[in-house]
């Protein structure tokens, strides 16, 4: 009777984990499907998204993409006028973002004619450069971070918008 009473329960148990196998494999392929409809969707149909991942896993694609990365991140680099040894720092790590000290003219030169919301004489100047094209700076703009930091500390933060047109990636924008 002991023995029969430990096969059983090894039997459900048994049943159990594969039912719960089941269940995630169905819940997990569900999210997959999900995920490949949206991003056929925003391709405008199967035909467009089967191109878009033959491109994307193209040589060409990716080493044009690694190309203008290099333009746009040399391009920050000299004409910033960032101040390069907080850039250079070894304490820092290389993925963070750095804040600057500019001097006056310079602030100016870049304040210049341009949209701010905050005070004008915060003690933190926030520029955002974006494409308006630029898929990902939409999101950004949608998610309002930057406007809920002034908002947060109006007397403290001022938000500048400067416009940035991609052309290697987006060759319409500057119009």
């Amino acid at each position: 009777m002991l023995k029969e009473g430990k096969y059983n329960i090894e039997k459900i148990a048994l049943i159990g984990v594969v039912g719960l196998n089941l269940v995630l494999s169905i819940y997990l392929a569900f999210f997959k499907a999900d995920a490949v409809w949206l991003e056929t969707l925003k391709s405008g149909g199967s035909e467009n998204f089967n191109l878009v991942k033959q491109l994307y896993n193209s040589d060409a694609y990716k080493a044009q993409q690694k190309q203008t990365l290099e333009q746009v991140i040399s391009s920050f680099g000299s004409s910033t006028g960032t101040n390069q040894a907080a850039a250079t720092d070894d304490t820092t790590s290389a993925d963070a973002p750095q804040a600057s000290t500019l001097d006056k003219a310079t602030m100016d030169k870049l304040l210049a004619g341009v949209y701010y919301e905050g005070k004008e004489d915060a003690k933190i100047v926030l520029i955002e450069y974006s494409d308006l094209i630029c898929p990902f700076c939409k999101r950004h703009f949608n998610s309002k971070t930057l406007e809920t930091v002034v908002k947060n500390h109006p007397n403290d933060v001022t938000l500048v918008f400067k416009n940035m047109p991609l052309e290697q990636l987006h060759p319409t924008a500057p119009k």
